[in-house]
């Protein structure tokens, strides 16, 4: 492939200072290796003579250091090419690596950890303007959004950013609201499509590049500033977008910003009888041995098991919860996307009342770590509701609880290819002989709602707030 470009190059030590200037440049050769996965550039003059050649075999040798100004390594030899315009820079970079990424054989990271089925069943799902329409329409999830890059403009004014799951594009174009240069709005589902519409009618073509793909497999032809994306499922990690989002660190710059910064998930013991009876009664019907002259009790355990597994989605009152909530902190900048495989959490919490402890309480808070303010968002039951609500995971068997007692116990969370995780918990009344166990499968929740009415709005971490007030 050959293109007429006029461009300069500049040899430099690893300190980017010019070792040697090579003149212009009025034509590029890109040809793809034969033998092995590379990809060779010779720039010739305009005698048609090649004055420099490169040969690359991965993508982390190539770099945009800016508009149009595109660093090379290669086997000592470092160069800066200055082409004449930002456009035929995304095009020299994106024929390079889509040479090299044509050669890769290897499954990207997203294949490798998914069940096809689920991957299909998640997109699709997302597809719909219904479902966006759902997130969109959750004003504290959107509020929080907005008002984290619009109160750190300085984070985002001439800045390039990812948006990672772009959906409908909301984000990116919050993005070129808080006066961001350039936003790739990656998503793999087909509301990219949608997503193309709303940047096209809303003027902003030159501003917000759609990629249609996983942003394991996509291109991004240059490092970014800041990374934003909106990966969190119910329980934080359900639909394992956390990964995703992690993974696109490899374009952020060295100082870039990642929107939100951390999340903190909470867990804490709880009592409803109301609810543990609900899902009892349920199992219950195959307590029966004459339903119709069949013998149905020998299913009995089965159904409790059943019924017992599946973790309770939807609001409950902060009266129920028997102790301050312990939190889980994830750091979407520092830890490594790996951490997110097999979480576990240990903890431990003193009762400030007496009763049956049912089960464990889970919620999460992300916090949005600008230059200019902090934002945060909570799903808490002590917080204004969000489409995540909160989460609860039963005992079969529960446990009773005396105000001043220790509960300690872990939280097991194994990631699975259904995009989701496997649950185990086991928790202990400390000094006594009480032990709850229970194991639980997050793709097959209840969706319970009940008639709450929710929390007043709040600008600081409410949980913390909350955990403050009852000491």
């Amino acid at each position: 492939m050959e293109k007429k470009l006029e461009v300069k190059i500049r040899l430099v030590n690893d300190r980017l200072e010019t070792l040697k200037e090579i003149k212009d440049c009025l034509f590029i050769k890109v040809v793809n290796g034969s033998t092995q996965k590379c990809c060779c550039l010779d720039f010739s003059d305009e005698n048609e003579k090649v004055v420099f050649s490169v040969k690359l075999t991965d993508p982390t040798q190539v770099y945009q250091m800016s508009s149009n100004n595109i660093l090379f390594r290669s086997n000592g030899t470092d160069a800066v090419v200055k082409v004449g315009n930002h456009q035929d820079a995304v095009w020299l970079i994106e024929t390079i690596q889509s040479i090299l990424n044509e050669r890769e054989t290897k499954q990207s990271v997203f294949t490798q950890r998914t069940d096809e089925t689920s991957a299909k069943q998640y997109f699709t799902l997302f597809s719909y303007l219904s479902q966006q329409q759902t997130m969109l329409q959750d004003s504290a999830r959107t509020d929080a959004y907005r008002n984290a890059l619009l109160q750190n403009l300085p984070d985002f004014q001439d800045k390039v950013v990812i948006d990672v799951g772009a959906g409908s594009g909301i984000l990116s174009l919050f993005a070129v609201q808080a006066g961001a240069k350039r936003v790739y709005a990656v998503e793999a589902s087909n509301m990219a499509l949608h997503c193309q519409t709303l940047v096209e009618r809303n003027k902003l073509t030159d501003k917000i590049i759609i990629k249609n793909g996983k942003i394991e497999e996509v291109d991004i032809p240059e490092k970014v500033d800041v990374i934003v994306s909106e990966p969190m499922g119910y329980m934080l990690v359900h639909e394992r977008m956390l990964e995703s989002y992690m993974y696109a660190r490899k374009w952020l710059k060295p100082e870039g910003k990642m929107f939100p910064t951390q999340a903190l998930l909470y867990t804490a013991p709880f009592s409803d009888e109301t609810l543990y009876m609900e899902q009892y009664t349920k199992a219950s019907f195959w307590f029966q041995s004459d339903f119709k002259g069949v013998n149905l009790s020998p299913l009995k355990e089965a159904a409790l098991e059943e019924y017992f597994s599946q973790p309770v989605k939807g609001p409950f009152d902060v009266s129920f919860l028997m102790a301050k909530p312990y939190g889980y902190t994830i750091d979407f900048l520092r830890d490594p996307d790996s951490s997110l495989h097999l979480i576990n959490i240990p903890f431990r919490c003193t009762l400030y009342s007496n009763g049956t402890i049912h089960g464990l309480a889970f919620w999460f808070d992300v916090s949005f770590v600008g230059s200019q303010k902090t934002i945060w968002l909570s799903t808490g039951p002590f917080a204004p509701w969000t489409h995540w609500i909160q989460v609860r995971c039963l005992f079969k068997k529960p446990a009773v609880g005396l105000c001043g007692q220790e509960v300690s116990g872990t939280v097991v969370m194994k990631s699975n290819e259904k995009m989701t995780y496997d649950i185990d918990i086991e928790m202990k009344v400390v000094g006594t002989d009480q032990v709850c166990q229970g194991s639980y499968d997050l793709k097959n929740p209840y969706f319970r709602y009940t008639d709450l009415s929710p929390p007043k709005s709040t600008q600081a971490n409410p949980t913390q707030e909350i955990s403050q007030q009852s000491t």
